[in-house]
């Protein structure tokens, strides 16, 4: 006999931690997905601000002070998140508290206390730093003498900024992963609602009989107290016959139910190691669960005159006739099957759409971000497309050049993001049934999706960009 000792908060909350550590692992990619948009756009600040700063220097500001003061503005700004966000998810934890299923362990207690609010404050207080140091540096890194001349814009596009294509790309890589990670489960849930139960739980009612261990020592005292409730149900109108199963279907059980087996004569280190699930059931289960036999005949029953079927009414799971054969006998969990099987499917019915709201999020973002990236390229290079228009250049011309420009980032994150996808695969491996972590459809049908979608974010400049009229754009130079 072997006995397995560990913590009740574990074994309460064991079942639901896959799924729990993938929503982190989503609620982690938003944020860096919005971290990465949000350095794009001080990225263009700072750009923007060249001349500023160097006035600045030029007065007798050190670079030091200058630096503090970039970094002030971006912890202004991700504090003001930061707080638009708590007041956001306080409301959102309410919603999702409401919307939970009863079965999700302790979902009640989940709130927004000091701990949650301190984990914030320093998460929010560290992506302000990573992410606001970088344009702070690379604002005074330039020549500040160029920038009082008004020669410091940043004229390369795309190819001249290769931290903002960076950022890019890594948006496009992480809501790759994360659309991918969405999908599979999507898929698995479809294949969850294709597979057959092997029972059949219309019109079935259940209820659970825990008997007293001390009280009915022997098994049969056992067997003639599930005999005689047995007959009493079955007295119910509408029922046709009565079974039992333990554990119930779908309810796991692995911890009480596994035994092992092996032959004669194997080591003890075999035996132990072939494993078996197995179901404790009454005579007349399979019938009562229309279950196919596939041997063609019924274990033979241990219990004379047991009535095993389908109660075709709730009224067969009558508390009071286990109370009137012994009231030290409770009886809970009385429920269809229906609402069982139902029950058991919800916590994945609950993270699915959790899961897709922070894809479609980050889908978003990413397509926002190659947008602006895109757009603040093809505004720097006006110059250079008045010029190209002047020499015979035609708006389709000028469309394919920054489009193919944007589509040349999201290429690169989508690459990037199907060798993350891969590599991280195993990860939700435990989450999936009946489909592959490397799931092809999965695998091109959201890199297609994402790339349309970016072929449109990066479209929209492009399309802007060709109205350039060469006179306009000499002249604004």
């Amino acid at each position: 006999m072997q006995i397995l000792v560990r913590g009740m908060h574990r074994d309460v909350v064991d079942h639901a931690r896959p799924a729990l550590l993938a929503l982190l692992g989503a609620v982690g990619f938003v944020l860096l997905i919005a971290c990465a948009n949000v350095a794009n756009l001080l990225l263009v600040r700072a750009s923007e601000r060249g001349r500023e700063i160097a006035v600045r220097a030029a007065l007798g500001s050190g670079r030091g002070r200058i630096l503090r003061q970039m970094l002030t503005e971006s912890v202004v700004l991700a504090t003001g998140g930061a707080v638009l966000g708590a007041m956001l998810a306080w409301y959102g934890v309410r919603v999702i508290t409401a919307l939970s299923p009863g079965n999700l362990p302790r979902i009640e207690s989940v709130s927004i206390d000091a701990r949650v609010l301190a984990f914030t404050g320093g998460l929010t207080l560290l992506a302000a730093v990573a992410f606001g140091l970088a344009p702070a540096l690379r604002a005074l890194a330039g020549n500040l003498a160029d920038s009082l001349k008004d020669r410091g814009a940043d004229t390369g596009g795309v190819r001249g900024n290769k931290v903002r294509t960076g950022l890019a790309v890594i948006e496009v890589a992480l809501s790759l992963v994360l659309l991918i990670g969405a999908g599979l489960m999507l898929r698995s849930f479809a294949r969850i609602q294709e597979v057959e139960p092997g029972f059949d739980p219309e019109n079935v009612v259940t209820f659970t009989v825990p008997l007293q261990f001390m009280k009915y020592v022997t098994s049969e005292s056992r067997a003639s107290f599930l005999n005689e409730l047995g007959e009493r149900v079955r007295e119910v109108p509408g029922v046709e016959s009565v079974g039992g199963v333990a554990p119930l279907p779908l309810a796991g059980g692995e911890l009480y139910s596994v035994g092992s087996y092996g032959r004669a004569g194997d080591p003890d280190d075999v035996y132990r190691a072939n494993k078996a699930d197995y179901k404790a059931v009454l005579p007349g289960y399979f019938e009562a669960m229309r279950i196919e036999l596939r041997l063609q005949r019924l274990p033979p029953p241990h219990v004379r005159g047991a009535h095993h079927g389908r109660p075709r009414q709730p009224g067969g799971a009558d508390p009071g006739r286990v109370v009137a054969m012994d009231p030290d006998v409770p009886v809970s969990g009385v429920a269809t099957l229906g609402s069982y099987v139902s029950n058991a499917m919800a916590p994945t019915r609950f993270m699915l759409p959790l899961i897709g709201v922070f894809a479609g999020l980050a889908l978003v973002l990413a397509s926002l971000g190659l947008y602006g990236v895109i757009s603040y390229s093809a505004r720097q290079r006006t110059r250079e497309i008045g010029v190209r228009v002047a020499f015979g250049a035609d708006q389709g011309d000028v469309v394919r050049l920054v489009l193919g420009q944007g589509m040349v980032l999201a290429v690169s994150g989508v690459a990037l993001g199907l060798a993350a996808a891969f590599a991280l695969a195993r990860v939700i491996d435990t989450l999936l049934v009946g489909v592959s972590p490397t799931d092809p459809v999965t695998y091109v049908g959201v890199p297609a999706l994402l790339l349309t979608i970016a072929a449109v974010a990066t479209w929209i400049p492009a399309r802007r960009a060709s109205a350039v009229q060469p006179v306009e754009a000499l002249r604004a130079e």
